[in-house]
Parts: structure tokens; sequence; C-alpha cells
């Protein structure tokens, strides 16, 4: 089957539904305790990150990229942007110690709940520009109840972006010096199609990164 550009495949929707665990702000340190979410087996754990700085490495010790825009430079500034994604085991786990703490670098750690993670293939789709707010490109989903994601991801703007009109916000937070700015917004789409995706909201403008990706609930 050939995977849609903007879409994570997931098992067959057996009637459940995908829930929000919960979301973490983190920046300027390296570990961020996951003690507040209660994770449970099977959760998947995002970490949604934005840096200013070109060569970035925003890797995560066993986090596998959803996506991975480093050193995107445009005629105004330069923008990384990376979303990672881990499944929880039969102990979940209690902290992550390997955040990059640059002043220039912020994170948005979240989980979700019931989504298939055998069968997970991550796929997405992203949008730069040089001088607006992050405007991620439209999905198209193939499945019931599937969620959409939004990531913004902004250069230069310490500054709590809002969601996309007909998203709803997961976290929003900024970096300790003005360098960047992240924020991620989920909407459920009942029945499979497309979804039209509108800019995150707010008062920056300047080098940035639309992403947008769909996953399914669990069989």
């Amino acid at each position: 089957m050939n995977i849609p550009v903007g879409i994570i495949q997931q098992a067959n929707n057996g009637g459940g539904g995908i829930t929000l665990v919960g979301s973490i702000q983190t920046r300027s340190s390296t570990s961020v305790s996951l003690s507040s979410l209660s994770l449970e087996e099977n959760d998947i754990v995002f970490v949604a990150s934005t840096s200013d700085y070109k060569d970035t490495d925003l890797s995560l010790s066993g986090y596998t990229f959803v996506y991975e825009i480093i050193n995107h430079e445009g005629l105004l500034n330069m923008v990384s942007a990376t979303l990672q994604y881990k499944v929880m085991g039969s102990v979940p786990d209690t902290q992550i110690t390997d955040l990059n703490s640059d002043s220039k670098c912020c994170h948005i750690v979240f989980a979700i709940r019931d989504a298939d993670p055998v069968t997970y293939d991550a796929t997405y789709a992203y949008n730069y520009s040089d001088r607006h707010l992050p405007d991620p490109p439209d999905v198209t989903t193939e499945y019931d109840k599937s969620w959409v994601f939004a990531g913004g991801h902004l250069d230069d703007d310490r500054i709590s972006m809002t969601a996309p009109s007909g998203f709803t916000l997961v976290d929003a937070y900024y970096s300790v010096s003005a360098g960047a700015a992240v924020a991620v917004a989920y909407q459920l789409k009942s029945v499979a199609g497309e979804v039209s995706i509108g800019s995150f909201g707010g008062s920056g403008s300047d080098a940035n990164i639309g992403a947008s990706f769909a996953i399914r609930p669990k069989l």
C-alpha cells in the first residue's frame, strides 16, 4: 500500500479512540521527569524540539524521528525542527536525560494512548517560509477516527503560539533567549478525508517550519 505523505499508518480502527495523556514543557536542562504523565505500556511519547542553530544535535537515545529538519536556512535566519517518538515498554521510562539544553532550544514532551505501536510507520510533510508563522501542509487521512497533528517551529521569537483554527493545542513553549519557539496541536478526524490546516497564531514572524502527520487508533 502506498502511504500518502503526512500519514502515520496504524492497525485498522476497531472503534477505540486515541487519548492525550499529557504534556511537559522543558528548556535549559538535559533531563526532564516523565512522572507527571503516569505512563503505561504502549503509550507513545513524543518530543517536539526547535533550535535557532544550524547543525544542532537534537537526537534522543532510544527515540525515532518522525521528522528531522536541520539547518534549514532561509533569507532571514535558520531554524531546525525535530519530532521524535518512543513506544513505552512494560516498565515505562521515568525520565529523558539527553535533551539539548542550549539557551536557544526548547522542547515539548507529550504522550498519547491507544494508538497501535506495532505497525507504527511515521511519515510527514512540511512547509518552510521566511517571514510568517508556521503553516503546516494539509493532510488526507485514510481511516476514520485519525488524529491529525500539526507541528509549529519558529525562529527568533519568544512566543507561545496558538493552535491553527479547528485544532486543539497540545502545548506551546519558547527558549530562554530569543531563539526559538515550538508548538503542537491536533484535530480528531472522525471520518477519513482531507483536513485543511491553517497557520499557527501569535505575534511572531520569522523563519519557520510547519509540519503535519496523522495517526490511527489501535485495533
